[in-house]
């Protein structure tokens, strides 16, 4: 393995050898699972110790405590009772629900999309009140949080995690599909290090022949044109927001402010320079503003992003690979860490236990 590759799996690593991953409740947590999950029989036991904290019970799934929460819905954790399989559960009300095509684009979007950095949908249930959403665990954490506490990512690192970004975006381009709120929040990781992208309510499909209209997303990670009440098609949206990301990685802070204002984000955009506020290398540079193009026309497409020198220029294939880098930095943590904690205690299940293959397939082979 070459130098940059190791050095990029000591630096995803290290992400669970953090103040956050080693405090007192989390060793304690993970010492008191431990004799439980040992032995695969015992699994039992363990759900047993911790049944009074389950919510309620939504088809094959148990609800616990809640892990996120959004402007119109609740993530809870889960466990897929035939598999002990623990998941994401997002919960929305039906009264808070104006339109029921978000909902419906959100499922079609998941279950057409097939990539290991796009979150996976399990299963989709309604009940007199609420509509449930079954994912996939993605309990590492977000990448806005993991910037917001431990500061800009190296340059190294950051081009890894965009790479896997741009490979998601570009398969969602392929089949059709814009996400339309990128950001560093809908960025999240498994419980190896894996990048997920998350929230798919604001996605739609797209057609290259016709332009739309409706204005959605974050305000600070929307394009240029969205500011200007202009018409798109939309990847051109996705690829913005991408720079914007890029950006914030290896600054730790957005480029054009943190005001919810869209009047001030216009102004920021169209009348002040881009600037960096740390030392970052003239690659690095010269790569993000040829992303941040205020010009659609002059703003590359997935596909010349992925193709950009500055990928080439890091010496192996292994730097950007998902599998390769990610694998080794798991295997020389696999003794010492599994999973963030989840509120004081922490669920993984054991090495020869069900994955969450396991619960897709035991949905589809048994309606």
């Amino acid at each position: 393995m070459s130098n940059s590759s190791m050095y990029f799996s000591e630096e995803i690593a290290s992400f669970s050898n953090t103040p956050e991953f080693q405090s007192e409740s989390w060793l304690a947590a993970q010492k008191n699972y431990m004799s439980v999950s040992t032995n695969p029989n015992n699994i039992e036991a363990f759900h047993r110790t911790y049944s009074n904290r389950m919510l309620k019970i939504v088809g094959d799934f148990q609800l616990y405590h809640s892990i996120g929460q959004g402007n119109f819905s609740c993530v809870k954790y889960g466990i897929h009772t035939k598999t002990h399989c623990p998941v994401a559960v997002k919960t929305l009300r039906k009264n808070q629900v104006k339109d029921l095509s978000v909902i419906t684009r959100e499922i079609e979007a998941m279950r057409s999309l097939d990539h290991p950095n796009i979150v996976k949908l399990y299963d989709a249930l309604e009940t007199h009140n609420n509509f449930y959403l079954v994912m996939e665990l993605c309990n590492g954490g977000e990448l806005f949080h993991r910037i917001r506490r431990y500061g800009p990512l190296s340059e190294l690192s950051a081009l890894s995690v965009f790479y896997q970004l741009c490979s998601a975006v570009k398969h969602a381009h392929d089949h059709g599909w814009i996400h339309r709120d990128l950001k560093c929040e809908n960025v999240m990781f498994d419980s190896k290090g894996r990048l997920k992208i998350v929230d798919w309510g604001l996605s739609c499909r797209y057609d290259i022949n016709k332009r739309m209209k409706t204005h959605c997303g974050s305000v600070q990670y929307a394009a240029p044109e969205l500011h200007l009440g202009k018409s798109y098609i939309g990847p051109e949206l996705d690829v913005w927001s991408l720079g914007i990301i890029m950006f914030v990685m290896v600054n730790g802070t957005l480029p054009y402010g943190t005001n919810d204002s869209s009047a001030d984000v216009k102004h920021a955009i169209f009348n002040q320079p881009l600037r960096f506020v740390k030392p970052v290398s003239n690659g690095i540079e010269r790569f993000i503003r040829s992303i941040l193009q205020i010009d659609v026309k002059n703003r590359p497409s997935i596909d010349m992003i992925l193709s950009d020198p500055i990928f080439n220029a890091r010496n192996s294939k292994e730097l950007i690979s998902i599998y390769d880098t990610i694998r080794t930095a798991n295997q020389h943590n696999r003794n010492s860490f599994s999973a963030p904690p989840l509120g004081n205690f922490s669920i993984t299940l054991p090495p020869n236990s069900y994955t969450p293959k396991n619960v897709q397939t035991y949905r589809y082979s048994n309606k």
